[in-house]
């Protein structure tokens, strides 16, 4: 059944994308589309200002934020433009345990493939320990990095570049 509510929101958004319009992702993403993102955010961030909190329907179409994949498809470019000395990514585990491990974005975008070494634990809070791993990383932009997958505190991974 057709609801006028429905019929609000698309309208709505449809007069979002003719300010904002999608931005590329994937392959595709060039130098204007990163600039493109870049400045979508700078918009965004200038008219957040000092706010701690928000409600999108508050946001004027001309500061709309970039979407999660907007911003991961920058990362990516990021990555293979400017490759970063330090970063923190995430770990795709092989859900069969055959493939490789990837390490990614947070929306689970590609930068390279990993290594994993042998876990240990640390000195948590309360006598509780943390599970950590050392990860190697082979990034899709040509350089490794080396560091720490925080295996029991989620699944992201602080690397830095090693020196070639």
């Amino acid at each position: 059944m057709f609801s006028l509510d429905h019929w609000d929101a698309e309208q709505h958004q449809l007069e979002r994308d003719d300010v904002n319009p999608p931005v590329v992702t994937g392959p595709g993403f060039v130098n204007r589309d990163a600039e493109r993102v870049r400045r979508q955010e700078a918009r965004f961030r200038a008219w957040l200002g000092k706010r701690r909190s928000w409600h999108p329907s508050e946001v004027p179409n001309d500061a709309l934020p970039p979407s999660n994949a907007q911003r991961s498809a920058l990362e990516v470019y990021d990555w293979h433009t400017t490759p970063p000395s330090r970063y923190l990514g995430y770990v795709a585990l092989p859900k069969d345990h055959s493939g490789p491990v990837l390490f990614t974005t947070w929306v689970g975008d590609r930068l390279g493939t990993a290594r994993l070494g042998p876990r240990y634990r640390c000195p948590g809070f309360a006598g509780s320990y943390s599970e950590r791993q050392s990860i190697t990383v082979h990034g899709d932009n040509g350089r490794t990095y080396a560091g720490t997958y925080y295996v029991s505190t989620g699944d992201y991974a602080r690397v830095k570049e090693l020196t070639p």
